[in-house]
């Protein structure tokens, strides 16, 4: 006997389920390397404010993306 779930998302209902998001719409994985005391700060800091570390990086990134980069 196999377990397989025959529906590819969701409830019991066909349709049921949050749908899918959009491919421009969905979240990539981003792999940094820093110090492991630039780490530890990064992630006291999101723990003190209570963000993930997801929504703190991307925040920063639409505030940064108000400046232009110099030589695009």
């Amino acid at each position: 006997m196999t377990l397989q779930n025959t529906k590819p998302k969701g409830g019991k209902r066909a349709g049921a389920g949050r749908k899918p998001l959009p491919l421009d719409q969905r979240a990539v994985g981003v792999t940094v390397r820093v110090r492991p005391d630039i780490a530890a700060r990064f992630s006291a800091w999101c723990k003190m404010r209570g963000v993930s570390q997801s929504i703190a990086f991307s925040d920063w990134v639409r505030r940064s993306a108000k400046e232009s980069p110099k030589g695009l």
